[in-house]
């Protein structure tokens, strides 16, 4: 099984100009899932985003708000996909669903991790309750943290704690539910970076895409250009083996 994700943080998508924009962008991508983070929806108009999507599209659109000034993650597909098992936290920041795709279940947990650090590990120690046993995971999205500074932080100070607060309990999660981040396995020691900070002061590589074990050698992921956007797109093209239902232990 091929599947095809984009992850991007957009920074906010209250201008419609820039909306359509970026919705076009992602389908010029031509992938199965896009997930975006920072993008600034509201219940008032969450239902408005939906059909424009679908308008462009005639896929499904997830969406966990935040308010019209920060927060919000959503999960957008090329095609109009069976969906279960939904779950959300109450801040805007994670938003996780199966999608019956390609006579499989992939269950996808897309995340906006916090920056305030006495968040960071109570955040990624909830990952916990949106979970669920399927044939295939993926964790993605903004972390707002790096697990190996060296590699993956540039400028500033390279082990700052604060850099790093929550890596255990990711750690944690990533071995329990057997995931890897797929552009580190893919590439040991290249060096890319998805965000870079306005003064040019730091770059670092929070943006990434956690796959199950089950990824072959062949898929590729790598770091992109995205308009309109502080951020860089990741795009992956992740290929399965066929396995077994997956949950912990």
């Amino acid at each position: 099984m091929d599947v095809k994700i984009l992850t991007l943080n957009v920074n906010g998508l209250n201008n419609a100009a820039k909306r359509r924009n970026l919705m076009i962008y992602c389908i010029s991508k031509d992938c199965d899932f896009y997930l975006l983070q920072e993008t600034h929806c509201c219940d008032e108009i969450v239902d408005k985003w939906s059909k424009e999507w679908q308008t462009l599209t005639r896929g499904n659109s997830l969406w966990n708000n935040g308010n019209h000034k920060e927060r919000g993650v959503a999960i957008l597909t090329k095609k109009d996909l069976r969906i279960n098992e939904i779950s959300t936290d109450k801040c805007g920041r994670i938003l996780a669903a199966n999608f019956c795709f390609k006579e499989t279940t992939v269950r996808i947990i897309n995340i906006y991790g916090p920056n305030e650090p006495q968040q960071k590990e109570n955040f990624f120690k909830s990952l916990e309750n949106h979970a669920r046993s399927c044939e295939t995971l993926i964790l993605s999205g903004d972390f707002n943290m790096v697990e190996t500074p060296s590699l993956d932080r540039q400028g500033g100070d390279l082990f700052n704690r604060n850099n790093t607060l929550g890596q255990n309990n990711l750690k944690n999660f990533t071995e329990k539910y057997e995931i890897i981040d797929i552009y580190r396995e893919l590439n040991p020691l290249k060096i890319g970076f998805t965000y870079e900070s306005p003064d040019k002061a730091f770059r670092s590589r929070i943006d990434r895409v956690y796959v199950s074990l089950a990824a072959k050698a062949e898929s590729a992921c790598e770091i992109y250009d995205a308009p309109l956007s502080d951020h860089k797109a990741v795009i992956c093209e992740i290929r399965f083996e066929k396995t077994n239902k997956r949950g912990p232990g």
